[in-house]
């Protein structure tokens, strides 16, 4: 976790204090199961992300949506296909407390999703971090 608190706090004062919120609670959450997956998982979304985004990127949301009901075309019949062909992903029994599971890596890029996203919708101030 030293090297998440290291990473933000050459970041600025509420990526530092989002990183320090959640390794604060991180001994009071925990996990009864962990899910390990086949990195055929990873590959098959990055594929999938990479087809969507040529896809749909420059349309709005209201462009997109007629084409999310289309459930039978033939991309996502291939697509499905090819997601039925990864191994199924094993759950081992775990009582291990977030702080013992996640790590920085995991952790470093949460935090970056959160705050860009944060940061797209205009939130800025200190108020609105309270918020967030």
């Amino acid at each position: 976790m030293e090297k998440v608190l290291e990473h933000f706090r050459k970041q600025g004062k509420i990526p530092y204090q989002s990183a320090c919120f959640l390794i604060e609670n991180m001994p009071y959450h925990q996990s009864k199961e962990m899910i390990l997956l086949d990195s055929a998982y990873n590959s098959y979304f990055e594929r999938v992300d990479s087809i969507y985004f040529q896809l749909f990127s420059n349309m709005t949301i209201e462009e997109i949506r007629p084409y999310k009901k289309k459930k039978h075309d033939s991309l996502c019949i291939s697509l499905a296909e090819n997601f039925k062909k990864i191994a199924v992903p094993r759950i081992l029994n775990v009582d291990k407390t977030d702080i013992q599971i996640i790590n920085s890596e995991f952790l470093v890029d949460n935090i970056e999703s959160a705050l860009r996203i944060w940061n797209e919708k205009g939130y800025k101030t200190d108020k609105d971090f309270d918020f967030f």
